[in-house]
């Protein structure tokens, strides 16, 4: 008799574990879809406002970019007004970048910081040339583009403009760090490991009862 209620605890344990193992599935799959759909609308957002900032303000011509830094031809009131928007933000015409926001311009400090080993620097180097990279790789616009970094995993979505916007602008590319997405998994599945040991202490109860 013993055994086989054994074999029934047992078996209802592990129902209840695949249970919950499911439904946790199934809710971080939903709430991850979600935020991605949520950050994709907020950088689509910032994308435009950036088009329109450079738009609606004085635009002195093209000016020719290096392969280190990007030299900008808009006036200090339209980088000012940039430089407030949220996130990553890269103007470009058809091959060279026209403006870095700050957070693009970190990594390029970054991987300048004579205070960090060699190792740390190359690793700042890379994220900045992956992420613009990438920036440059999208050709269909409004479809949000997922880019792993060192340090960061982002979401990035372009406005393609043709013909160029403002006199030479051709691609405005804003993107958005995931670790608002991945926070709300992390805390969903830590959660769920708090819980489940009471889950299954109460599935076995009943099993027992």
């Amino acid at each position: 008799m013993a055994s086989v209620r054994s074999r029934i605890t047992v078996a209802y344990g592990a129902a209840t574990l695949a249970t919950l193992a499911v439904f946790v599935t199934i809710i971080v799959a939903q709430r991850r879809a979600a935020g991605l759909a949520q950050l994709g609308e907020e950088v689509t957002n910032t994308a435009s406002l950036a088009g329109s900032i450079i738009e609606r303000q004085s635009f002195r011509g093209i000016a020719v970019d290096t392969t280190t830094a990007p030299t900008t031809p808009f006036t200090p009131s339209v980088t000012s007004l940039l430089d407030r928007l949220p996130g990553y933000i890269i103007v470009g015409d058809s091959n060279q970048v026209l403006y870095w926001s700050r957070e693009v311009r970190h990594l390029r400090q970054q991987s300048d910081n004579a205070a960090l080993i060699p190792d740390l620097r190359a690793r700042w180097k890379q994220d900045l040339e992956t992420l613009t990279r990438t920036a440059y790789s999208i050709d269909q616009a409004g479809q949000p583009r997922t880019v792993s970094l060192n340090y960061d995993d982002v979401v990035l979505v372009a406005n393609l403009y043709d013909p160029p916007l403002g006199g030479g602008v051709r691609r405005i590319v804003a993107g958005i760090s995931l670790h608002r997405v991945n926070e709300t998994t992390t805390e969903i599945l830590s959660t769920t490991f708090l819980v489940m040991p009471l889950l299954l202490a109460m599935a076995i109860a009943a099993a027992w009862g």
